[in-house]
């Protein structure tokens, strides 16, 4: 039980306090209140990450640099996603695609999803944008988990924690997240191939790739709330077809046996 609080409070707790802290101290100030939510949200998901056992002051392997590249995310949006990839993506020797081509993909993966739904801002409520991010990183947590590996499960919870200050913040569009789209859609991107090249398990490839594609629906934008609820309904969709196959393969209750 102690084990399970310490864990919430790491993964959750924290993030969360500093993303919303940062956001609202951010938000009194009128230069950088447009980003004030992707900046909280960035800080939060460091300093959620430096209260996990697995990380280091100093980056030695790929994975140690997920802090630099959410803060070149935040501060850099549209021309970092080759800059996180690059630093994110590992070098292992037989990896599928080799690690060129998965720098490359990743990089037009991030800057066409997330340059779509930034446009996408400026239509959409802020809550409904981050709350979609929120379900999408916690289908990508449990499909990471399902593929056997706690820590990047956790990594996505972190992140997902910290879009609570978001959630919280400025509900119209645009609000306080500019630029939110890159950092999320960044990070995520990057976590969710390293949990494919790193996996032994028989969660299938596509499982890894699909809660990303959930964002966007969010282009479609219809006019009747009846409408806007097919939307959400096609959002939950995807998520779902992605975790279910995922939980299916490695079914959780099997194990209590």
């Amino acid at each position: 039980m102690a084990f399970v609080v310490g864990m919430l409070i790491k993964t959750a707790a924290v993030p969360i306090v500093v993303a919303v802290v940062v956001t609202w101290l951010l938000h009194r100030l009128e230069r950088l209140k447009p980003h004030a939510a992707t900046l909280g949200v960035a800080c939060g998901f460091i300093a959620g990450w430096f209260f996990q056992e697995f990380s280091v002051w100093f980056p030695v392997r790929y994975l140690d640099w997920f802090p630099a590249a959410a803060l070149i995310l935040a501060l850099l949006p549209r021309v970092s996603p080759i800059t996180a990839a690059w630093l994110l993506v590992p070098a292992f020797p037989k990896m599928v695609p080799p690690r060129l081509w998965a720098v490359g993909l990743l990089t037009v993966s991030t800057y066409g999803l997330a340059w779509f739904l930034n446009k996408a801002t400026d239509k959409i409520q802020q809550r409904v944008i981050v709350g979609v991010f929120m379900a999408t990183g916690t289908a990508c947590s449990l499909v990471l988990l399902q593929s056997f590996s706690l820590k990047f499960a956790q990594i996505a919870g972190l992140l997902t924690a910290s879009l609570t200050a978001a959630l919280l913040s400025a509900n119209k569009p645009y609000g306080n997240a500019k630029g939110l789209p890159f950092l999320f859609i960044g990070l995520m991107c990057n976590l969710m191939f390293i949990g494919y090249a790193n996996t032994s398990s028989d969660v299938p490839t596509w499982c890894f790739a699909l809660p990303l594609v959930a964002p966007l629906v969010l282009l479609w934008n219809p006019g009747s709330k009846k409408l806007q609820a097919v939307r959400y309904a096609l959002v939950v969709t995807i998520l779902m077809v992605a975790v279910i196959p995922a939980l299916l393969v490695h079914p959780p209750w099997e194990a209590e046996h």
